[in-house]
């Protein structure tokens, strides 16, 4: 199961370029750059769901996001949630819930057209609350111990850098990826009794942190779409005087 995930985290990114390629050649015929957004795209995280039911029951999360642009730059909002129950015998039994929330901006690098090749900035935030029911501390030295966590609470902020495509492959339903590069800013828990994963960052015990999400989107137009192509200006010639009429000599 684990390989078939790998194979799909290589294909998908694929398929998805292609379907750009064949989209962004049909935009190309009537693109003009994008004065105002035509619609505010809404979906999920599908990495998620398959990362659940195909590999890992343990960590249940999800996660929507939405876009809004206004001219080649895109307002972005991403909020999910995620629960994890993690048990090693003999070494601990962990359990945490938790919310995160980022937003950002991205920039389109493609004129016109429906299809989006974009990098963009992130800032983050999660909270959440863990417990350790417990833990064993093997030391070979100086003999291991065990103990307990109660409920804690804990925050971290975070920025990110992101890069990725967003491709229609039906009428207003889009799919696309984000792969991300993570820095974290701050937290207020003891490194000793952190959370075994933070929502939305990942490891507690890392700075830096790579990932990827795999989206469907449905992007919701607007009455009146606001994708105009820029009218070439055009003088108007003034009106020329009427001639006059001589009048006969006589």
């Amino acid at each position: 199961m684990k390989n078939f995930c790998r194979i799909l985290s290589f294909v998908l990114p694929c398929v998805l370029g292609n379907g750009l390629l064949a989209g962004q050649a049909w935009a190309q015929k009537s693109a003009s750059d994008t004065l105002l957004s035509n619609g505010v795209r809404i979906g999920f995280d599908l990495g998620r769901v398959a990362n659940y039911y195909l590999q890992n029951r343990e960590d249940f999360s999800l996660e929507v996001t939405a876009d809004v642009g206004y001219q080649r730059w895109l307002g972005v909002a991403e909020v999910g949630f995620a629960n994890v129950q993690k048990a090693r015998e003999g070494l601990y039994d962990y359990t945490s819930n938790g919310v995160y929330l980022r937003v950002g901006v991205e920039r389109n690098l493609i004129k016109g057209g429906d299809d989006v090749v974009f990098w963009g900035l992130r800032y983050g935030v999660a909270a959440m609350s863990y417990r350790y029911d417990n833990y064993t501390v093997i030391d070979s030295v100086w003999g291991n111990s065990t103990g307990r966590i109660p409920q804690t609470a804990a925050v971290q902020h975070w920025g990110e850098l992101v890069g990725g495509l967003k491709a229609m492959v039906l009428k207003n339903v889009y799919l696309g990826f984000t792969l991300r590069f993570r820095v974290r800013v701050s937290d207020n828990y003891d490194a000793d009794l952190s959370p075994i994963l933070v929502p939305g960052y990942g490891s507690s015990l890392r700075n830096t942190a790579f990932g990827a999400n795999y989206y469907i989107a449905y992007r919701i137009p607007f009455k009146k779409p606001a994708n105009f192509a820029r009218k070439p200006k055009v003088k108007q010639k003034k009106d020329a005087p009427a001639p006059t009429k001589k009048r006969p000599k006589g």
